[in-house]
């Protein structure tokens, strides 16, 4: 389950009995913050701001669709909410995964802090925070409902992706240990079918290893009853 916290974040003078919250080398203080959202925009000003976040989620999946390395796709999210922010110019998000930020330091003085975490497989792997600064000439800083459900959707749509990548990514060392092994590998499907053979295999029958894929595995020996043994031991065990 995603936690999600609302703070208000004021500066901490040293000494200050308030415990401060630090991630990287930035000491703050976080006090509870009420939702002071009732009534503050117009019919059209909230269509506006509906309008910003579904243009930023049309762009948050176009992201994952067309960009490679999971990197690039965290330092998009952090470019892509504050636009669809009530406040853009004074919003800044940044995501801590694995011990590595993505997008710009955060040091406010006074403002909203929102905070998500990333959990990955059931357990906590990150943060993604989105601050906005208050302004001595604007209106306090806030964070609209419909925008939190925005973040808390990006993060939870970010756990998936991650997981995703990571799966990948064991997926292309698993493929480099078997295709880089010395030892014959060659994979069947249930009916003998070569679905798969290493280079070391291609060289054990002296053909090229994609040669191999889609005969009947049968035909790799002459000697009936020695292929009936492996296509036995195969079906009872799985390997040979």
């Amino acid at each position: 389950m995603t936690k999600i916290t609302l703070r208000k974040v004021s500066a901490t003078p040293h000494g200050s009995s308030d415990e401060p919250t630090s991630i990287g080398n930035r000491r703050m203080t976080m006090q509870p913050c009420p939702c002071q959202t009732d009534n503050m925009l117009t019919v059209g000003e909230s269509l506006r701001e509906r309008e910003k976040e579904l243009d930023c989620l049309i762009e948050f999946s176009s992201v994952i669709t067309k960009t490679a390395t999971l990197p690039e796709i965290l330092r998009a999210v952090t470019q892509l909410i504050p636009p669809a922010c009530l406040f853009p110019e004074r919003t800044t998000a940044t995501i801590w995964l694995h011990g590595q930020q993505y997008g710009p330091n955060q040091d406010p003085t006074e403002g909203v802090c929102f905070d998500v975490h990333i959990s990955v497989h059931g357990h906590n792997q990150g943060l993604l925070r989105v601050t906005v600064n208050d302004d001595a000439d604007a209106a306090d800083s806030v964070i609209l409902p419909e925008e939190r459900r925005l973040i808390g959707a990006i993060a939870e749509r970010l756990e998936r992706v991650i997981e995703r990548k990571q799966a990948e990514q064991d997926l292309e060392v698993k493929d480099r240990a078997i295709a880089s092994s010395l030892s014959g590998i060659i994979l069947t499907d249930p009916h003998g079918s070569i679905t798969y053979a290493n280079p070391a295999a291609g060289r054990m029958w002296k053909v090229p290893a994609d040669h191999l894929q889609g005969q009947p595995i049968a035909h790799l020996w002459a000697d009936q009853e020695e292929t009936n043994r492996i296509r036995q031991q195969l079906q009872s065990e799985g390997f040979w």
